[in-house]
């Protein structure tokens, strides 16, 4: 399945606080009432792995003889308690637990962010957690009180892939697909690769707390600053010629993609997704129109749902520059 969450049975690694996933499996786990973070983790089947390093050299018959130095990692299945194989990795791989993982959310804010979504993908290899901040960004609580949910997604791989990362998003983890959303987010993150002095490195987990809240009071900043700029139907066509312009000639039915490319934007502008109803027309709006546009309504190449999301999300640096370019555009807008 495309969400990838691990299954066991009737029992799968996932768990949520009050909204169920978009997918339906059994087993997966939710809750009206935020939890301990321990016990949240404990509901996700992602306690007791006991991840950890084995040189074969130590489990194999004496009379093998290795010309390099074999490691593998393993864990302990949560299901069966057998010892699950996640492959071979480096002498220097520090395998890094789930507990550490959940503990590192406490150092994140100065809010405290509750245990939202946890879960383990593929075979287990693939451990997200995602937190969430008590206090949503509010943009004109009084008028159209558009709310901007405030999350720290940590993620880590036990297969030797990978680091152990911490990241400030804006996207609810549920699946591969959504965790590939949340990776490609420009925001503030860390990494640590899985070595030696690697918890010494992840200390800096702590420093964070004040960069996620100054990463959250400049977003707000500059979401407030949108928000305040009226646009008008005319100046969003002009943004919308600006970006897109008309073909000088009709070739090859141009002009047909043209006119259902810039008409499928000015509805969207105006309200036809439903997306955006509460919203006055202004800056704030003119960007979530071309977000969602190019989000949502992009062509898909060879039906390739995951690629869409990743380019969408942040891992396309096209994507990125174009995205950068509007929001440049629309703060050239005064009315």
């Amino acid at each position: 399945m495309s969400a990838n969450v691990e299954q066991w049975g009737k029992m799968a690694s996932f768990a949520s606080l009050r909204s169920p996933a978009w997918w339906d499996i059994d087993g997966a786990f939710t809750v009206d009432k935020p939890m301990p973070i321990m016990a949240f983790a404990g509901e996700a089947h992602l306690l007791g792995w006991d991840v950890r390093k084995v040189n074969l050299a130590d489990v194999l018959p004496s009379d093998f003889r290795f010309t390099t130095e074999t490691h593998l990692i393993v864990r302990t299945n949560p299901y069966d308690q057998g010892t699950d194989v996640f492959g071979p990795v480096g002498r220097i791989f520090e395998p890094y637990q789930n507990e550490e993982l959940a503990e590192l959310a406490v150092t994140f804010g100065s809010g405290d962010y509750r245990a939202e979504t946890m879960g383990a993908l593929g075979n287990g290899a693939t451990v997200f957690m995602s937190f969430a901040h008590p206090d949503d960004i509010v943009l004109d609580p009084n008028g159209g009180a558009d709310r901007i949910k405030r999350y720290v997604m940590l993620h880590m791989r036990h297969d030797g892939t990978g680091k152990v990362t911490g990241r400030k998003c804006n996207t609810r983890v549920v699946c591969k697909n959504t965790l590939n959303v949340a990776i490609g987010e420009s925001s503030p993150d860390f990494a640590a690769k899985h070595s030696p002095n690697m918890r010494d490195r992840i200390k800096i987990a702590t420093e964070l707390a004040g960069y996620v809240d100054a990463y959250d009071a400049v977003f707000e900043a500059e979401a407030q600053l949108l928000y305040a700029r009226p646009v008008t139907d005319s100046a969003f066509w002009g943004i919308v010629k600006d970006v897109f312009p008309e073909p000088d000639k009709d070739v090859k039915g141009s002009l047909a993609k043209w006119t259902s490319k810039t008409d499928t934007l000015v509805s969207t502008w105006n309200g036809a997704t439903g997306s955006m109803g509460n919203l006055p027309k202004n800056a704030w709006r003119a960007l979530q129109a071309f977000t969602e546009h190019n989000q949502w309504q992009r062509q898909l190449r060879s039906d390739n749902v995951d690629n869409a999301l990743a380019a969408g999300a942040g891992f396309d640096p096209v994507t990125n520059a174009f995205r950068q370019s509007i929001h440049d555009r629309i703060l050239t807008v005064t009315a």
